[in-house]
This record gives structure tokens, sequence and C-alpha cells, in this order.
């Protein structure tokens, strides 16, 4: 018991005193308490290699034995489900918890936004993505920051310049970030002209680059022979330090 919850100290995942009320409940049923730790932790082991209908029992088990689950404790599934690349059982379990009356909260979308994206099935985010907001659940910097990346990296360079613009509206607590985060991308991949536009595009909507990126895109420009991009940009970014002057 000891090592199975080393192990998911490290993984960062939190457990309460709730967790392992079913093994006094299963010791009151007759169980002896060595058996029910053992039940437990082989469970565990079984849903680390990907055998979830066993954990799924047992949560049907503990329900009937009247401890309490929540959330956190079928985020705990979908997690692995999502590393298995087990698509179809996550959308399944998410159901299956709304019809328990168990709501998916900010990490239940995160988990499955975040593996989706890094897998590249940008349909399957989007969807869940809107899921999320239609429960009143609002992306975060790190569910925006998944789209980027997953858009980006899967060669959809329209859809992700397509994603921060809608977002710039939708959310405009990150659209700065997000901005600065796909002009870095394009300057990563070598593409400093394109980073240089969404620079220029964020400036044109009053928004301020991040110093480190624009400096780098200056840099690139002018190794590359851009001198009349390098001084546009500079110009347009001016006009940040001429209103901090007059403020």
């Amino acid at each position: 018991m000891f090592i199975v919850l080393s192990k998911l100290l490290m993984k960062r995942h939190c457990l309460t005193e709730k967790a392992f009320g079913f093994l006094t409940v299963c010791r009151a049923a007759g169980d002896g308490i060595m058996d029910s730790v053992e039940r437990v932790v082989e469970t565990l082991n079984r849903c680390r290699n990907g055998d979830f209908q066993d954990a799924l029992d047992l949560f049907d088990e503990m329900r009937r034995f009247g401890c309490d689950l929540d959330t956190k404790s079928y985020n705990y599934l979908l997690g692995s489900l999502c590393k298995k690349g087990r698509i179809t059982e996550v959308c399944e379990l998410i159901e299956a918890m709304e019809k328990l009356g168990y709501l998916p909260d900010y990490v239940t979308f995160e988990i499955v936004i975040i593996h989706a994206c890094r897998l590249g099935s940008m349909d399957f985010a989007i969807e869940f993505l809107y899921h999320m907001m239609s429960v009143g659940l609002e992306p975060q910097i790190t569910t925006h920051a998944a789209f980027i990346k997953g858009y980006f990296w899967s060669g959809q360079v329209g859809n992700v310049h397509k994603y921060v613009v809608d977002m710039s509206s939708k959310d405009k607590y990150s659209a700065n970030m997000n901005y600065n985060l796909l002009a870095s991308l394009f300057h990563k991949s070598g593409r400093v002209v394109e980073a240089r536009n969404v620079l220029i595009e964020m400036i044109e909507k009053g928004m301020k680059p991040n110093f480190p990126v624009y400096m780098r895109v200056m840099k690139d420009l002018f190794k590359l022979g851009k001198g009349d991009l390098v001084a546009d940009l500079k110009a347009k970014f001016a006009k940040f330090h001429s209103s901090t002057g007059n403020g």
C-alpha cells in the first residue's frame, strides 16, 4: 500500500481519507482488512495497466456500501484512459459520470483536452471545449496553450490562427498570451516573417508583444535582410513606449 501511495504522490494524484473508507466497510461486511487492502491495491494496479472495468466495478461496489465518490475519483480513471488512447471509453465514462450526478469539473475537461491535443485529435478536443463552455466552465491558459500547440504542430496553421482570433473575443484575459505563444511557435519553427505578422496583428489590436519574443523576431528578420520589416515592426512597437512616457 505504501508503494502504491508513493507512486500516486509522485504523479501528483491527491487522495483524501475518503479514498480508504471502503476498507473499513469491507471489514464490517466480513472481509479481513488485509483482504480489503489487497483488493484495492490489485484494482489500482489493474487500472494502471489498462483494466478499467475492474475499477468501474469497484466504484459501483463502493457506492452500494455507501462510500462517497466524487468527480476526482473519475478524473483519475479518465487520466489513465487518455494515456492509453482509449477515447471511446473516455466519452462513455464522462456520460456515465453525468448520469450518476457527478458533474465534470475543470480538471475533467483539462485532462481530456490536453491529451487529445497531444495526439492531434483536434476535432475531438474542440468538441470537449464547447461542452466545457456550455456548462459554464471557462478555459484556462493551459487549455488555450494545448490547442495552439496541438493545431500548430499538426500543421493546421489556418485553424490555429482562427482559434487565437476567436478566443481573443471570447476570453480577453488570455488573448495576449495566445498571440505571443503563436508568434513564438512560428519563430521557433523558422517562420520568422509569419511570426512578425502575428506580432503586427496583436499590436494593431492594442496588445503589447512579449519583449523577448519581439527581440528574437527582430534579430532574425535583420539576419534575413528584411530591414524594411524590421523598421516597420520597430515603429509600431514604439507606440507602447510613447504611451508609457505620456502616462
